[in-house]
């Protein structure tokens, strides 16, 4: 008998199952990555992408802790991420949005340019 392929996301799902959440632990302590505690409804950020959110739950499997974030409904690694307060969620959002409307600006600036180099004085 031939044995089924997994695709990614059934691996995920599996894995996702496998994780034990973290009442059964009796509080163990799960700290970021500065040494700092970390527990549920903790603003925090994650390190490889700068994502930011509230941890809705923690999970531990074997030897890894993980937390769930409000603003992806994904997993981090708790090893990734860094206690932040509140108020730089915020201003971070705010920041990154700026830098993201003259990102936009700026490729809009530049499409109009390339378009102008084609038109004559006459509009033609």
């Amino acid at each position: 008998m031939q044995e089924k392929t997994l695709l990614p996301y059934e691996l995920m799902m599996i894995y996702n199952k496998n994780l034990q959440g973290e009442e059964g632990m009796a509080e163990a302590t799960i700290c970021d990555m500065k040494g700092n505690s970390i527990s549920k409804g903790a603003y925090v950020k994650y390190s490889g992408t700068n994502t930011r959110g509230k941890v809705k739950e923690i999970r531990s499997d074997d030897n890894k802790r993980w937390v769930l974030l409000d603003s992806t409904e994904l997993l981090y690694d708790s090893n990734y991420v860094e206690v932040i307060r509140e108020e730089e969620k915020a201003a971070d959002r705010e920041a990154q949005s700026l830098e993201e409307f003259k990102k936009r600006l700026e490729e809009k600036r530049a499409t109009l340019q390339r378009e102008m180099a084609n038109v004559d004085e006459c509009g033609a």
